[in-house]
């Protein structure tokens, strides 16, 4: 999963500073790929550490946790 995550930030990252260079800027795809690469930067920054600490400890979210509301 590590693994997976790590070649999921670096090719995102890398998306992102390929995509600012002025050949790519006047294309009309380039800020929609923008877009995507840091919403999956996002998600791999701040979604999925949330995930695996929840499944490695062995929590879970119930109807009962302040987080659910």
């Amino acid at each position: 999963m590590f693994l997976i995550l790590s070649i999921g930030f670096i090719g995102n990252a890398l998306t992102v500073l390929i995509l600012r260079k002025p050949e790519h800027v006047r294309k009309a795809l380039t800020p929609l790929m923008i877009n995507l690469s840091i919403g999956s930067l996002i998600i791999i920054v701040l979604g999925y550490p949330v995930v695996m600490t929840l499944l490695l400890t062995g929590g879970q979210v119930g109807e009962d946790d302040p987080t659910c509301r």
